[in-house]
């Protein structure tokens, strides 16, 4: 079964100036100089199989970009006047990642850090009948200061041991 042949990629001067520059950039992320030089190299007619061996990714990752920067061409013409750090954050925004499936974060960075301040107190201090913080106990006391609704001593316990709340 043949597939209609996709529309090739075009890039103003300026969307290729940036681009090269992200790139060959050392101080960005790698993944947007990998997908950078995925795109330059798609509007240079080089064959997707070979984009995806010279970055080291799968056929499937350059379509996807490919895809992407299709449907993004509209968005990118139409800041066509923008200024050329505009036209730089577009790009870049273009080229991060999306958001994922999943389950929003239960507690908020505010929360968590309260828990864990909560956490590095003396409960002595807080007149407490204990020498040393457990996570039951830092849950129990979390709730009680009504720094959460509520929350697990297993959650206490990850966010201690990895010295934060998870990252996206």
């Amino acid at each position: 079964m043949k597939y209609p042949k996709k529309p090739p990629l075009v890039l103003t001067d300026r969307e290729r100036q940036i681009l090269e520059n992200l790139a060959r950039s050392r101080t960005i992320e790698r993944r947007y100089g990998e997908r950078a030089t995925i795109i330059l190299q798609l509007t240079a007619g080089t064959s997707k199989q070979a984009i995806a061996q010279a970055v080291h990714l799968t056929r499937k990752i350059v379509y996807l970009w490919y895809d992407r920067w299709l449907a993004a061409q509209d968005r990118l013409h139409r800041a066509g006047d923008a200024s050329d750090k505009e036209l730089h954050q577009l790009i870049k925004e273009i080229l991060a990642d999306q958001p994922r499936p999943g389950t929003p974060a239960t507690f908020t960075a505010e929360q968590v850090c309260a828990i864990m301040a909560l956490a590095c107190q003396k409960p002595e201090d807080l007149g407490l009948p204990f020498g040393a913080w457990t996570p039951s106990e830092v849950a129990r006391t979390a709730v009680k200061q009504g720094l959460v609704p509520s929350i697990s001593p297993a959650s206490v316990g990850r966010f201690l041991k990895s010295g934060g709340p998870p990252t996206a």
